[in-house]
């Protein structure tokens, strides 16, 4: 085997055919790289890869055309058929060979990833399975081509028969989402490029791994089979030259060959259905976003009713057009313990099911929703609700750029599993920000947190309601009615939960009975604006518009940065008595100053101030908590559109701060994940500079060699 290994790769060196493959490929992939990454300035190169893999299916059969069927037409296939070499090893060696080819084409490409990493920080997990996932599609390639230069003495024939091969199996993909049902399933368990797309995503997964290396082992065997059958062919029509003789041998030989053939297709393809029932895999993208975090895990492993999760989606083109979903839902089946099934139904095909499961129409299901639903309570998510997006103005698109799947799936089992699910009130009356208009996006998150979220105008009931976890007061415009005060002074008595959160505004009211409320728990509103006079801790221009760092304490779980907008301080009172506990939550630093608004004690108060108090009053009847924040903006639609990068962080805290209201300590909120665009710090020069090197440089140096080589054979 390794004289054969020796002897092809020579054979390609000695000509320029491997040269003229290389360098091909080489510059192709530069010119996708230098327009994909460097123009587009992202490190993201899942689009590259992808490329490199279409790029393949041109060369491969060119780079494999002459490896068996070259030798069947110089004669050179009888002798070593007749060797003391096996038939096994010869195309052992032979694969061997031109897979060392593509090593070094793969290996040239590596110079790509290694540019990123001097402009950016890739995900270094992702760009490892994408080349593991290229070797393999590389070598499962080559196989089939070894294949289809064994059926032929003529290469074109051969490149040919394996160029149409390899597309077929790339448009199996494509073909499977058109079709849909039983044909999908079978069309994408046959494409050797529909399992590539999990690995250039950042997935290692056991089951296609196996199957590529079933792929290689199958069509190698099938090189075998063929070089073995015309081994016979030739040995009987020497043994009888002209006559007409049944030969036993032979026939003995092909049954064999169908019943050898038969029982390897038979042990692949159980093999592959038993690996892949495992669903062992690993996610190596830099924020896990086809896994699940610990805080899941725990819930689903303490999950005692079965949850459903209902996807109205053709079942086989969510294998293929919704990978991201149905992987991270693989999840949640295997961690819960057979708790959570998953099953994803066509309403096209089921039309009887979105009434099934929504009898009065109320949640107004349709294709490429998800029902959530357990213990005869259910909560609908939209696919598009799943995804972080951000609006480019500039450019007036939108882009996705992160998941929120996992809090999405997560709460709402929370939500179907829970006999009990706090409401979270929105107090409206004095001027507020509504919930489903200035506060959607916040709301919506609490949705998906196991909370129910509802509004009330207190002016217009008896009293809070009794299922009121928590009321929410967002940047009130005028001052509560007395009768109205005293509603949520009976409320909290009995331990109720209030958020009072009321940021600067020019005309400032005097929040009189706001102040009476949270004065029984030693806070105060401050009336003034805050500065910050650092402008390391301000946005740019705009010293109103704090970044502050939020420290980990008992009510927030950890340590993150957050921008506040226009706010004003909170004061802790000093009558300090044994059954109130203040917890401060957020602080403006040494350079800060509250501008006193109408001259109010006719200085400023100068930092550190107090952004966001807690306090924890003890009492009979129960243990009542409210939560004071000088602002309400920071979770507001327009703050996400306005500053997007801190806006995570702002839901985050407040999510943990309604957790600790509730005693949910345990369950810490789950962050959306951000998708790693990898953003290239590039300059003009240096994008000219790159460019010039990956399609001029290498390319044209690799040709020269060729060309050299073509050059010398001709002189000899």
């Amino acid at each position: 085997m390794i004289s054969i290994f020796k002897r092809e790769l020579k054979g390609y060196f000695i000509t320029p055919v491997a040269y003229i493959i290389v360098g091909l490929f080489v510059l192709v992939c530069s010119v996708y790289y230098y327009v994909g990454n460097i123009r587009m300035q992202t490190g993201e190169i899942d689009g590259l890869f992808n490329s490199m893999g279409i790029i393949l299916l041109f060369l491969v059969p060119i780079l494999t055309m002459r490896t068996i069927a070259e030798d069947r037409k110089n004669g050179i296939e009888v002798l070593l058929n007749t060797s003391p070499i096996t038939i096994y090893n010869i195309i052992i060696g032979k694969f061997l060979a031109a897979f060392s080819v593509f090593l070094i084409m793969a290996g040239i490409t590596f110079i790509y990833p290694l540019m990123l990493f001097a402009f950016s920080k890739p995900a270094l997990g992702v760009l490892l399975t994408g080349y593991a996932g290229f070797l393999l599609l590389g070598a499962s390639m080559i196989a089939v081509g070894v294949f289809a230069s064994s059926l032929t003495e003529n290469q074109v024939v051969a490149a040919a028969v394996s160029f149409i091969t390899l597309f077929l199996m790339l448009v199996m993909e494509p073909l499977a989402y058109y079709s849909g049902g039983q044909t999908a399933k079978i069309l994408n368990s046959i494409s050797i490029f529909s399992r590539y797309d999990n690995f250039i995503r950042g997935i290692l997964s056991l089951s296609h791994i196996i199957y590529y290396l079933s792929v290689i082992a199958v069509f190698l065997f099938l090189t075998n089979q063929t070089m073995e059958k015309r081994y016979h062919n030739l040995k009987f029509s020497m043994e009888n030259n002209s006559k007409k003789v049944v030969n036993t041998d032979f026939l003995s030989f092909f049954i064999k060959s169908v019943v050898l053939i038969v029982s390897v297709f038979v042990i692949v393809i159980v093999l592959n259905l038993l690996i892949e029932k495992k669903s062992i895999k690993w996610d190596f993208t830099s924020n896990e976003l086809f896994s699940v975090g610990n805080v899941t895990k725990g819930i689903l492993k303490n999950l005692k009713e079965d949850v459903t999760i209902y996807g109205l989606f053709d079942d086989e083109k969510a294998d293929s057009t919704y990978k991201d979903i149905r992987e991270l839902l693989s999840k949640y089946e295997y961690y819960s313990g057979a708790h959570v099934k998953v099953k994803f139904i066509d309403p096209d095909r089921n039309t009887g099911i979105i009434k099934k499961l929504d009898p009065e129409g109320s949640k107004d299901l349709k294709k490429n929703d998800f029902v959530i639903e357990s213990r005869g309570k259910s909560q609908k998510l939209s696919y598009d609700s799943l995804f972080k997006t951000e609006v480019d103005t500039k450019a007036l698109t939108r882009k996705t750029t992160g998941s929120v799947a996992e809090q999405a799936f997560t709460g709402a089992i929370k939500y179907v599993s829970s006999e009990v699910t706090p409401a979270v009130y929105f107090v409206e009356g004095q001027g507020e920000g509504k919930a489903d208009v200035e506060f959607k996006t916040f709301s919506d998150c609490l949705s998906k947190n196991n909370f129910i979220v509802k509004s009330i105008n207190l002016s217009s009931v008896d009293k809070v309601p009794e299922d009121a976890g928590i009321l929410l007061f967002t940047s009130p415009k005028r001052d509560l009615e007395e009768s109205d005060a005293e509603k949520v002074r009976k409320y909290l008595k009995v331990g109720g939960k209030c958020v009072f959160m009321a940021g600067y505004m020019e005309s400032d009211p005097v929040l009189t009975q706001f102040n009476a409320l949270i004065s029984e728990y030693n806070l105060s509103f401050n009336h003034d604006r805050v500065k910050e006079n650092d402008r390391d801790n301000h946005m740019p221009d705009n010293p109103y518009g704090l970044i502050i760092e939020a420290a980990k304490n008992e009510v927030v779980d950890s340590d993150f940065q957050m921008d506040l907008v226009d706010s004003r301080s909170i004061r802790i009172l000093k009558n300090e008595t044994e059954d109130i506990n203040i917890i401060p939550l957020l602080k403006a630093g040494n350079s800060s100053e509250g501008e006193a608004i109408d001259g109010e004690n006719g200085k400023n108060t100068p930092g550190p101030l107090n952004m966001a108090v807690a306090s924890k009053k003890y009492g009979k009847a129960g243990n009542s908590k409210v939560i004071v924040i000088g602002n309400s903006s920071f979770i507001s639609d327009s703050e996400k559109q306005k500053f997007p990068q801190y806006f995570s962080s702002n839901m985050f805290f407040l999510m943990n701060a309604l957790n600790w209201m509730q005693d949910r300590e345990d369950e810490m909120i789950i962050q959306p994940k951000e998708f790693d665009t990898g953003k290239l710090v590039i300059n003009q020069f240096q994008a000219s500079i790159t460019g010039f090197i990956v399609i001029i440089v290498i390319p044209l140096h690799i040709l020269g060699f060729g060309m050299f080589v073509f050059l010398r054979r001709r002189a000899l």
